[in-house]
């Protein structure tokens, strides 16, 4: 049988849907009727949010030493008695006043502040090395954290991207600054550090898990020269119980994940861990 024979769906008749209108009306009509209504509509969503699986849980990958480094993203003023007859600037460390408990460092007459655990306790940070002269795989990377600061603005003041120079005897603090200049480089959001090519040995060996070279080559190991320009990892900060420490606690830096941007949904995936670190879901 074809559509065009087939016979036509009985409507209600006069009867029964008046039947349905009556029982509807009286129904209307009845408080615990509205109240199993609107108690079934408020409840839906906290059913759904129940039976909804729970956020996967970020790994644990192991504990990361404190640092203290300098902070090239930005210089400040160096004090009113600070200067000479070449001109306005500091000369040594001392015309560095410190500043919220940071010391003040003088590279080529600007003043640059010091970074350490407190600048990132209680924080969720993206860790990443750079240079300012590596060959193109630096911009790469550059180019990728610049689409993560501008991804990440709604996580919030806790969230931070700090990136490590390898190269520190050329990226002195103010190198560094100059090349930030005109790349709209949020200084709140985004932080990048050199120093002591001890301490960055160090740092960098410890959260990329790479063998660096030995303490008299100048490079640091295959960070330069092979693909670990392209990796990033995430650490969060929790607070612990440390009897030696002067207030019986201490930040502690946990390693929670590592990621390699040349792989496609690396951002991704490392966005989507830092919002349920920072979400709680540790």
């Amino acid at each position: 049988m074809n559509d065009a024979e087939k016979p036509p769906t009985p409507a209600l008749s006069h009867n029964e849907s008046g039947v349905i209108q009556g029982v509807a009306y009286r129904l209307a009509g009845k408080w615990w009727f509205w109240a199993v209504m609107i108690g079934s509509i408020m409840s839906w969503p906290i059913i759904r949010a129940v039976r909804a699986p729970a956020p996967s849980r970020v790994e644990i990958l192991k504990e990361i030493q404190p640092f203290s480094l300098i902070d090239a993203s930005r210089s400040y003023p160096a004090s009113r008695s600070a200067g000479s007859l070449d001109g306005p600037g500091c000369m040594s460390d001392h015309d560095c006043q410190p500043l919220a408990g940071r010391k003040g460092y003088c590279f080529a007459r600007q003043c640059f502040l010091g970074f350490g655990p407190s600048e990132l306790a209680g924080k969720v940070w993206i860790a990443a090395s750079m240079c300012t002269a590596c060959p193109a795989g630096n911009s790469d990377a550059f180019a990728t954290l610049k689409d993560i600061q501008h991804r990440s603005r709604n996580l919030g003041v806790q969230f931070k991207i700090v990136s490590f120079t390898v190269s520190p005897e050329e990226d002195s603090p103010d190198v560094i600054a100059g090349y930030l200049k005109g790349k709209k480089i949020s200084p709140r959001l985004w932080t990048h550090l050199t120093g002591s090519r001890g301490i960055i040995r160090g740092v960098l060996r410890e959260i990329f898990d790479v063998t660096t070279a030995a303490p008299d080559e100048k490079e640091l190991g295959p960070i330069l020269r092979g693909t670990e320009t392209y990796k990033l990892a995430l650490i969060d900060s929790v607070l612990v119980a440390d009897p030696s420490a002067t207030d019986g606690h201490r930040w502690k830096f946990r390693l929670r994940g590592r990621y390699d941007i040349q792989d496609k949904g690396a951002v991704d995936r490392l966005l989507h861990d830092a919002s349920l670190v920072l979400g709680g879901h540790r």
